[in-house]
């Protein structure tokens, strides 16, 4: 049986000390390197990419290789004995490679439109020589199969451009005296899809004739779609939203509503979804004033200290742009100290199979039930990993704001 081993160390700044050198450390590269050993010569090898391993050989069949940058880290900061454990499990991982690489009838590298992505490799368990057909239907199926690893490949980098321009989108949230925010943000299930569910709190330009303002803006959205289009335009929205608040100081959420709206008409921008969209002010008593507007979304939850939870139900159209243009209303309540205000997206409480109106009654249930001292992160982890379905097919967006308790 070959073997590899470590008996020496060989470092890659002497390659001139090698008798060969073979480019490649794949399987072919590696035969080829076995094979000159064997002969008693010195090889080196050298991969294009970024591993580099010296590779030795001795009369008696010996191969030495080293993954030098490893090694040597190993080596300063744990000691010769840990390098020398990390050399022999390479040993042992190269051996078997060169073990299985006698055995090999052919090896097909896999090639794409951007260069080669690996290669395809098929073994016998006895010698065999394959002939001219049966190396034209191999090569075909490498075709086939770089086509299909490509396009996996791009895929893959789409979904990841996706999540990152999601994840981007979530800020952090602004600090307020006398408010205590927190939010959560859970992707779906299935890694290949993303959504457009996204939250957004921000501090709001003074009303004409007001010198300062602790007001704050607070959203919850869902655009649809589950694709990169979707993220892009959550992007979009969020942004054109933050200026319309900030274009239509002292405007209520749902004049600020109908200028978004009114500016996607303008610029053809598609986008539809749902939202909801609110203003806090500080009114008496340690009291916050909520002023709400509603496209679709599903139901604020408002829990006060009292053990009660109520849905804040009143609620306009959804966001689309084939919708005729008219009029956003809005609603008011006076938040009283110790409440809870919980803004969420439907992937906490839509189920294929479940009633969503009794997950939302759940979801009160839960939010009532939990400590007064609870920390808000704590208590928007709690709840999502209580209420939301276990494999959700869809984004989930929680954002909270408690008033202090009085005394």
């Amino acid at each position: 049986m070959r073997t590899a081993t470590f008996p020496s160390f060989a470092p890659l700044s002497q390659p001139a000390e090698a008798d060969a050198a073979v480019i490649g450390s794949g399987i072919a590269g590696l035969s080829a390197a076995w094979e000159l050993a064997r002969a008693g010569l010195s090889v080196i090898v050298l991969e294009a990419d970024r591993l580099a391993s010296g590779v030795t050989g001795h009369t008696t069949g010996k191969l030495t290789a080293l993954h030098t940058s490893v090694y040597d880290t190993l080596r300063s900061e744990h000691g010769e004995e840990a390098a020398r454990d990390y050399a022999d499990s390479q040993s042992a991982a190269l051996g078997h490679v060169l073990d299985v690489a006698g055995q090999l009838g052919v090896d097909c590298e896999l090639r794409g439109a951007h260069g080669v992505l690996g290669t395809l490799v098929l073994g016998w368990d006895s010698p065999h020589s394959v002939d001219v057909a049966e190396r034209a239907v191999l090569t075909t199926i490498a075709a086939y199969t770089a086509q299909a690893l490509e396009r996996a490949v791009h895929l893959d980098e789409r979904v990841t451009v996706a999540h990152e321009l999601q994840q981007a989108m979530l800020t952090d949230l602004p600090a307020a005296t006398g408010l205590e925010l927190a939010a959560l943000y859970r992707p779906a299930a299935q890694d290949d899809t993303v959504g457009g569910d996204w939250y957004d709190a921000y501090h709001l330009p003074a009303a004409p004739g007001e010198r300062t303002t602790a007001a704050l803006a607070i959203t919850v959205g869902d655009i649809t779609g589950h694709d990169m289009k979707a993220a892009a335009l959550m992007g979009q929205v969020r942004s054109m939203l933050r200026q319309a608040d900030h274009d239509h100081p002292g405007m209520g959420p749902d004049r600020v509503l109908s200028a978004l709206e009114a500016a996607c008409r303008r610029l053809d921008i598609p986008a539809s979804g749902t939202l909801v969209h609110a203003h806090l002010n500080p009114a008496d008593n340690g009291r916050w004033r909520l002023t709400w507007t509603n496209a679709g979304h599903l139901p604020p939850l408002l829990a006060t200290p009292d053990g009660t939870a109520q849905q804040l139900t009143p609620h306009g159209p959804l966001m689309h742009p084939f919708l005729p243009p008219g009029p956003r209303s809005s609603h008011s309540r006076l938040l009283p100290p110790g409440s809870i205000l919980l803004l969420y997206t439907d992937g906490l409480v839509e189920t294929r199979h479940g009633d969503i109106e009794e997950n939302i009654e759940r979801l009160a249930r839960l939010l009532t039930a939990a400590p007064a001292d609870i920390p808000l992160d704590t208590l928007l982890r709690a709840l999502h990993d209580t209420a939301a379905p276990a494999q959700a097919e869809d984004d989930t967006v929680l954002l909270a704001v408690r008033l202090p308790a009085q005394g």
